[in-house]
């Protein structure tokens, strides 16, 4: 599963009687909001989908479904039927054909491009039950102008640019990185987060949760709230078939302001982190702002910073408030998610990448 938005976000409960409404008045067996950033997809809102029909599309059927792969991006605000994107008889023999719209009783179908920045693309899907008509002209007009209403609510609440950026820039970086909700709802991860669900993996699927393997949502929800809570981070042991996993959650509050949730980065051996040198020229930091910043991206605490450089802690705040400015964050966390993000990205960029120091952080079980 790889999302890019918070459940609850843009207001989508407050969407859900505008779906509820179109479903009724078009005749619908199911329609929601759809956002797309790279290979990353979520349902945002839906209406007329049982959550295990949500939950199998976003952690499988997505890449099967022959529309959205058509979709490609935005259609210039205009409505299309699936069967226009793919044909029909295309459509029917399709594994997803066969393996999700049958059994959730959806038929012909019908997108509608919503206005969205930021590199995501966002859709309005619109279903009607298997066997019933398809989608007339008249009806695709009126997804266009619902999907219009819909885009102004969105560009008011959206994420901003510089989150979906840093979130295209760590889908697919080495370090494993998930966004989880107090209640261990996962919110977000990135392709290395979502393989540590995997079968001999750490973690575990529950629904939209994610718990580490043997331990319960309760337990673990309080593990969760407590980090919250404290506003310090905390080290995890994550125990798996193939041996335990150094993890650290750090407390974090989405750009909502609503929900506060914790971001569990799971460390593996040889992460690439950026070194002084790339930093320096990369991001344009001096060479002292460098070497502060390479420290943050190994968990160095704030003392033992300021021993190894020699400096003072009130001189290295003044470092650490000067490398925040540079990156337009606000913390700790997210300089380190920035940080990790640009030596993912060179990392892809690069032949030999290498390895860094990594500083072993200390365990504590659940």
């Amino acid at each position: 599963m790889l999302e890019i938005c918070e459940p609850g976000h843009w207001g989508s409960e407050s969407l859900r009687p505008v779906l509820v409404d179109a479903t009724a008045g078009l005749g619908l067996r199911a329609a929601g909001v759809m956002i797309r950033l790279g290979g990353a997809t979520a349902i945002v809102v839906s209406h007329g989908l049982e959550p295990d029909a949500i939950d199998a599309y976003i952690r499988h059927w997505h890449r099967m479904d022959p529309c959205l792969a058509a979709l490609g991006g935005p259609v210039e605000a205009r409505a299309v039927r699936g069967t226009s994107l793919v044909g029909g008889g295309l459509l029917q023999r399709s594994s997803f054909h066969h393996g999700w719209l049958v059994p959730n009783g959806l038929g012909p179908s019908a997108f509608a491009d919503i206005s969205y920045g930021g590199g995501a693309a966002a859709w309005l899907f619109a279903y009607r039950a298997e066997g019933e008509r398809t989608f007339s002209r008249s009806d695709l007009l009126t997804l266009k102008a619902l999907a219009g209403a819909l885009s102004l609510s969105f560009q008011s609440r959206a994420l901003s640019g510089g989150a979906l950026a840093a979130a295209a820039i760590l889908r697919n970086a080495p370090v494993p990185l998930l966004l989880l909700r107090t209640d261990a709802t996962l919110v977000w991860a990135n392709a290395a987060g979502t393989a540590l669900t995997q079968v001999d993996g750490p973690l575990r699927r529950a629904g939209s949760h994610v718990l580490p393997q043997g331990v319960g949502a309760e337990a673990f929800s309080r593990v969760l709230e407590a980090t919250a809570t404290s506003g310090r981070p905390r080290a995890l042991r994550l125990d798996g078939r193939a041996g335990p996993t150094a993890a650290k959650l750090h407390p974090l509050r989405t750009g909502s302001g609503r929900a506060t949730a914790v971001v569990l980065v799971a460390p593996r051996e040889n992460t690439p982190l950026p070194d002084t040198d790339t930093l320096s020229s990369v991001l344009g930091l001096t060479r002292v702002q460098a070497e502060v910043a390479t420290l943050l991206c190994r968990g160095t605490e704030t003392q033992d910073m300021a021993t190894r450089l020699g400096i003072s802690p009130h001189t290295l705040n003044g470092y650490l408030g000067r490398i925040y400015d540079r990156l337009g964050v606000t913390n700790r966390v997210q300089a380190v998610v920035r940080l990790l993000g640009v030596s993912a990205a060179l990392a892809l960029l690069s032949d030999d990448p290498g390895s860094a120091e990594r500083a072993e952080p200390s365990l504590e079980s659940v």
